[in-house]
């Protein structure tokens, strides 16, 4: 498991697949900007930090910084949602 990048998931992939062929159509993009730059947040934070600690012993201080981590995956997510919008 790489803990400096990611390995996209298949609803991501299928996703950005979606967005590239809807490019030259008609119809607004954004929603699907908005999912994808969602999910990429999302999976970056659970590759490189959540992932990672995950992996540290049973402990207090593991569970602080899952709480942590989580954490920080949703604060991120709700700033990038204020900027998409």
């Amino acid at each position: 498991m790489p803990f400096f990048g990611f390995i996209p998931s298949a609803e991501l992939l299928n996703t950005i697949e979606t967005a590239q062929q809807k490019k030259k159509s008609s119809e607004p993009l954004y929603p699907l900007r908005d999912k994808t730059a969602l999910m990429i947040n999302e999976e970056i934070i659970d590759a490189i930090l959540t992932e990672l600690v995950r992996r540290f012993p049973a402990s207090d201080k593991r569970d602080t910084a899952e709480k942590l981590a989580g954490y920080v995956k949703s604060t991120v997510a709700v700033l990038l949602k204020q900027l998409l919008s």
